[in-house]
């Protein structure tokens, strides 16, 4: 509700020109859901029913984007050891997002926008964007931050965005 109070009175100009990022896991072999196969019972182990499963580990590729209204930014594979302890920690973000893409993604939507508007940034609230070394470092930058949604992970508009592109590597 705090939330919903504190940015009531933005004007949609103002919504356009916000910034809104996220990262995300991509599966490359297999599917990271459930896989549905329709048989009869005499098909039980009938190769055409069958769904191959491999030793190996799931390929996980991590990429981050942005989108603003009308806009968008690029996709960009990020260097993620995943793993335990091979999280995505500040540095690894402040160097591989904010450093080589956001400054740039910024200054691009601002070309974009015919308006002279001020360009805001939205991140979600995971610990590499609210550690205090991001923070400072967005805030040397001037990159004005967006609040995201408390408890809120999943209502961002770019989550669409990454559905539609793991459907489509996935098929």
């Amino acid at each position: 509700m705090s939330w919903a109070q504190a940015n009531r009175r933005k004007t949609a100009w103002e919504w356009d020109a916000i910034l809104l990022s996220d990262e995300c896991y991509i599966h490359l072999n297999g599917t990271a859901g459930h896989v549905w196969v329709t048989r009869t019972v005499n098909e039980v182990y009938n190769e055409a029913c069958l769904v191959p499963a491999f030793k190996q580990l799931p390929v996980r590729v991590m990429v981050w984007s942005c989108i603003a209204h009308d806009w968008k930014g690029p996709l960009v594979i990020l260097n993620y050891p995943g793993g335990k302890g091979g999280g995505m920690s500040a540095e690894r973000y402040q160097k591989q997002v904010l450093r080589t893409h956001v400054v740039k993604a910024m200054k691009d939507l601002c070309h974009h926008c015919a308006r002279k508007i001020k360009i805001q940034y939205q991140q979600d609230s995971a610990f590499c964007h609210t550690a205090e070394s991001t923070i400072k470092w967005l805030e040397n930058y001037k990159i004005p931050l967006v609040p995201h949604r408390a408890c809120s992970p999943n209502v961002s508009p770019i989550e669409p965005v990454w559905h539609e592109l793991k459907k489509h590597i996935c098929a």
